[in-house]
């Protein structure tokens, strides 16, 4: 789909564009990545996604020093701002914008953990700062597969035929499978064929050709 690290922003609406003409029992999927080599795996949960941009602007010019203390932090995609060309600056950039995203888990709701997320990093900002949010939403849900679904152990049936081992039932990937859930009410199984050195979502790529006698 040519978006799968930004969160598919065109995704889900075409999703729900098409609902009656997709109208179906079952997505199968053939994204994501084998347990091992010698041993499948049969995605049937995913995390969901919220994302959103901070921009910490503070004083109107670069300061000589550093402010003291440190509150509590999330671990951002990106973090920018500030002197990057080679050798060292002693001053503290105006402003600092980062990127965040989340993945929910299944029973969090991901407007709830936005509002969580601004609540948190707004309530202690400093006397002369500002945050500006770029707010990404709407954000994805999570989803689990049923396991008493009877597709899912033909599914399994299948991979075991083919590659001489029972699959692991696994939870990975991100959004695909809520937005199937939302959209047409089906579940999703991820037949997962890459292997972890084949870089899978990464710019150089690649499958094996032997994969394609699966």
């Amino acid at each position: 789909m040519g978006e799968e690290e930004s969160g598919g922003p065109h995704f889900e609406a075409t999703v729900a564009r098409l609902r009656e003409r997709q109208a179906c029992d079952l997505v199968v999927s053939a994204g994501g990545a084998m347990w091992r080599a010698n041993l499948p795996s049969v995605t049937v949960a995913s995390r969901g996604l919220v994302a959103l941009d901070v921009i910490l602007d503070g004083a109107g010019r670069d300061l000589a020093e550093r402010r003291a203390g440190a509150g509590p932090t999330l671990e951002f995609n990106g973090v920018s701002g500030g002197y990057a060309r080679p050798g060292t600056k002693t001053v503290i950039p105006a402003t600092a914008p980062a990127k965040i995203t989340c993945r929910p888990v299944r029973g969090q709701d991901p407007d709830t953990m936005f509002g969580a997320i601004v609540a948190h990093l707004t309530q202690d900002t400093p006397s002369g700062y500002r945050f500006e949010i770029v707010d990404h939403r709407p954000g994805n849900a999570a989803f689990t597969l049923d396991p008493a679904l009877p597709v899912l152990a033909i599914d399994e049936g299948i991979l075991a035929d083919l590659l001489g081992a029972k699959p692991l039932r696994v939870a990975m990937g991100a959004t695909i499978g809520g937005v199937f859930a939302k959209h047409l009410g089906v579940g999703t199984i991820f037949f997962s064929f890459s292997r972890s050195d084949e870089d899978y979502h990464a710019p150089n790529e690649f499958l094996r050709p032997q994969r394609s006698t699966t």
